[in-house]
Formats: C-alpha cells, structure tokens, sequence
C-alpha cells in the first residue's frame, strides 16, 4: 500500500540552494555504519501516500468514478498510471528528494545520508546482548499496565468473583503476548563507552479492539528513559554532529511507512523530533 510517486520539477520550482545540491557527495548509512558512498542526482518531486487504488477512488469526481470503477470489479482494481500520479500529487505528502548515484546496490539498505564533507557521525551499532532488564522495565511499566487495562474493562465486563478472576487471566494473557511484540536492543558506539538501550513495542493490528499505545522507551548509560509516544522500530541510533545528543531514526506502528528523526536532548527533557516524514493516509491499515 505504500506508494511513491516521482517526477521531475519544472524549471526554477525548486529554491536555489536545494537545486545546487546536485553532485555533492554524499554517505549513506544503514544500522550498523555506511553502507555506501555517492554522488546526488538530479532533485526530484516526491508524493507519498498509504493508500491502494480502491482507496484512491473516494477522491475522484463522481462522473470520473462511475466512468472508471465497475459495478462489480474482478481482481483488484488498477487507475490509470497519469490519473494515479495527479491524484498523489494532489493529495499526498510532498518531498523533495534526490537518487545516490554511482554507489554500489548496498545503497538500497540504507536508512540515512550525510553529505560526504561533513565530519563523520558517531554510530552507534546494535548488538545481540540481550536487553531484558529493559524489556522487564517496559513490561511492568505504566504503557502496559495502561493497556492491560483497557482490554480488561473491554473483556471482563462486571465486578464479580468469577469475573474478577477472568480479569485476572486476561491481564495475564495480554502480558504475555506484549512480551511477544516487543524488541528490546542494546546499542553500541564503538571506541567510546557510550551505550544505549531501546525498547519497542508493535502488535499486529485489530480492528475494532482498544487502542493500545505503541512507545519507544530510550536510555543511556542506564540514565533516565526517555519515552516516544507512537514510534515503532528503531532503524538506526547515531550523534551527526558530536554534540553528544542521540539521534533516532524510528518509524510508526503498523508499518503506516511514517519515518521521524528524533533526538534526545537532556535526560529529564522530551525527546524532539526534528524531521517527519509521514506519508498521507487513505482507507483502514486493518
């Protein structure tokens, strides 16, 4: 359902100083450190949208629909390509980006760049020593017990014995499975004694169930957590700029294919998210 529509800008759209970024090196990095190196192409206009083309019809005109989409379609229903790319460029989210050109296919297993006359970032690399105390911390933490809770209120129903007992096991039950959906990784910076400890959670989603919050829980040097309302799957840890304040790439819960740069400032200070891509959203994730 992810869609990414490209095409080039017209001639001067774009502001001076995004057009002269073309063939500027660059470097770009995947969980572990840099994947490869190259060169910008050409900027390009992008749209980005979660949404099939059944979705896509709630935005044409209603001669338009009834010209194009069949009473009773056989198989999944395909708009046409010109059609597709307007209604992206109308509706959905708008980036600039630009292709790494003459690096190697390991490009595609990126996550960030930098322009390659910067000085390197730390990186910090994910490891396979287990985060339990971490994960243990989440678990018998408030986001869960929060959630525990309202599948209970939803479940159980009434205040008696028997029931009360059911709750019990339906707390117990949800414990359990939220053990299952959640990744708890330690993150090393190499040649330094920084470390860093992320905990995410992401279920599967149900339709018609209560909410259950999805955070990113944060710390370093076994500091202070931070918590990320909403974010899901961490993608790389790393400081760009040697201020000493981490940066995340993490993405959103369902694979809705949102990606945000979030960065931890003080220990005792909400996390900022300094970048957010997230495309626009059209039907049900269900």
């Amino acid at each position: 359902r992810d869609r990414l529509v490209v095409a080039p800008p017209a001639p001067g759209v774009l502001p001076s100083a995004l057009a002269a970024q073309e063939g500027r090196a660059v470097t770009v990095y995947g969980p572990a450190g840099p994947v490869c190196r190259g060169t910008l192409g050409a900027p390009q206009l992008l749209s980005s949208l979660f949404a099939t083309d059944d979705d896509l019809t709630i935005l044409l005109a209603p001669e338009e629909y009834d010209r194009l989409v069949p009473e009773d379609p056989d198989g999944a229903f395909e708009l046409p390509p010109k059609l597709r790319a307007k209604l992206a460029f109308e509706n959905g989210t708008l980036l600039v980006g630009a292709p790494v050109e003459g690096g190697s296919a390991d490009c595609r297993r990126g996550v960030w760049a930098r322009a390659g006359d910067l000085p390197p970032p730390q990186i910090a690399v994910p490891t396979s020593a287990p985060a339990d105390d971490a994960v243990a911390a989440f678990l018998s933490g408030p986001d869960v017990a929060a959630a525990a809770g309202e599948v209970v209120d939803m479940l159980a129903g009434s205040d008696s014995p028997t029931d009360r007992a059911t709750a019990e096991t339906i707390r117990r039950e949800f414990v359990e499975d939220a053990r299952k959906d959640t990744t708890g990784t330690v993150w090393t910076v190499p040649w330094t004694d920084r470390w860093v400890e992320t905990v995410s959670y992401e279920d599967s989603i149900g339709c018609g169930g209560p909410y259950v919050p999805h955070p990113l829980w944060v710390r370093e040097r076994r500091g202070p957590w931070h918590r990320i309302a909403d974010r899901a799957g961490v993608r790389a840890v790393f400081d760009s700029d040697g201020d000493g304040q981490l940066e995340l790439v993490v993405g959103s819960p369902y694979g809705l294919g949102a990606t945000y740069l979030v960065e931890l400032t003080a220990p005792s200070a909400p996390a900022t998210t300094r970048r957010a891509v997230v495309p626009a959203r059209y039907g049900c994730p269900c």
